[in-house]
């Protein structure tokens, strides 16, 4: 009878040890899919935001852009709100790709210039801005920068004023 209880009592410890023990592999288990689900969504994050040229820092970028894209139900990347809430868009769901177009036209700064440096004479192509302005210029470039990015044309359009090229 006593061997009989110690077994009883040796397999109700055990018992609760294999419950213990299963308990710690399904916390692990479930703090490893947050970390591949987070891993998963700085992956997509660093993609999407790779997709439009010219960051400052990419890795600067999405780091910033982290707080509002996430990974929804069906493990898409989605745009939410600073409540957790999903963005709209004039069409629905907010997609990554628009909210990151957005972010990037407000933040400016994260993005390199498209010109050099103020003291220079050519723009972000290699083409001289004598080629640009002045007696020697080819109207066909120049018009060309100016429908493409009219930004930049008069960024250099000032520079040639300031070099005295016109």
């Amino acid at each position: 009878m006593i061997d009989e209880l110690m077994t009883e009592e040796n397999l109700a410890a055990q018992l609760e040890r294999a419950r213990q023990e299963n308990a710690e592999l399904q916390q692990q288990r479930t703090d490893d899919a947050k970390k591949l689900r987070v891993l998963q969504e700085q992956a997509l994050i660093l993609d999407a935001v790779n997709k439009l040229p010219d960051w400052q820092n990419v890795k600067a970028a999405a780091q910033l852009l982290s707080s509002n894209l996430k990974l929804d139900e069906a493990g898409k990347l989605s745009a939410y709100g600073d409540a957790g809430e999903p963005l709209l868009g004039p069409f629905g769901r907010l997609s990554a790709d628009e909210f990151i177009a957005d972010f990037r036209q407000q933040n400016t700064w994260l993005v390199r210039d498209s010109g050099a440096a103020s003291g220079s004479n050519q723009h972000d192509n290699g083409v001289p801005l004598a080629t640009l302005f002045g007696p020697k210029s080819k109207g066909s470039i120049a018009n060309k920068l100016a429908m493409e990015n009219p930004a930049e044309y008069k960024r250099l359009k000032v520079l040639a004023k300031e070099q005295g090229l016109i």
